[in-house]
């Protein structure tokens, strides 16, 4: 997982989103558009699942220990380490970074579709201009939220193992906020397939080019 390719001039950290087990085909697609063949791909591997409270932490464990992997191995006057995550990748980067070790560590970091759930975001651990974050203004799992974030964590995670009260409480949440509970089903219907007329939101897949490019600038 940490095996550095020595010929490679720019080294890419993908921490994939909710159900993602691999690089995102069309950052991947990105890379390779504008760095050639300079450039490799790690991914960071772990859960993803929608029981966050488990995935999470998971996902900062991994992310951690896969820079702590490499760092020995990079040769820093010839390679630069970037890092790049969406949705809960993006979560899982925000945590990761309460640790200014592992802040540190990159070149620069691009975030995308940040969860309205996370503890942190771009502004409040990024001191330089080496962290991007791309939130659309749709995107409704990027809202913030006033309820518990805690609370609203534990919900998501035990409605995924079928617990009536979090479904119940998760409909509640739902009923006092109507307008955000409408984006969250339309954004699920083009996921699902059913919406076929427009894109989602929450899809950042035509902001990866200029992603890209922005992290080795």
């Amino acid at each position: 997982m940490g095996i550095i390719d020595q010929k490679k001039k720019r080294i890419f950290i993908w921490v994939p989103g909710t159900g993602g087990h691999d690089v995102h085909p069309a950052f991947r697609d990105a890379v390779k558009m504008i760095c050639g063949e300079d450039a490799q791909i790690l991914c960071v591997e772990y859960p993803a699942t929608w029981n966050m409270e488990d995935s999470v932490p998971k996902g900062v464990k991994a992310l951690k220990k896969l820079i702590n992997e490499i760092k020995w191995k990079i040769d820093y006057t010839t390679q630069e380490v970037y890092i790049g995550g969406s949705s809960q990748g993006a979560w899982v980067i925000s945590e990761a970074y309460e640790d200014p070790e592992i802040a540190s560590f990159a070149h620069k970091t691009v975030l995308f579709g940040h969860p309205g759930l996370a503890k942190d975001h771009a502004h409040t651990y990024s001191e330089k201009d080496n962290v991007l974050e791309f939130n659309h203004p749709d995107d409704p799992v990027t809202y913030g939220w006033s309820e518990d974030r805690k609370k609203m964590v534990e919900a998501f995670s035990r409605a995924q193992k079928g617990d009536a009260k979090a479904l119940c409480y998760i409909l509640w949440l739902a009923i006092r906020n109507p307008v955000r509970l409408f984006r969250f089903l339309y954004i699920v219907l083009i996921h699902l397939g059913i919406i076929t007329w427009n894109t989602s939101p929450h899809d950042y897949s035509q902001q990866f080019p200029l992603a890209v490019y922005w992290l080795i600038h």
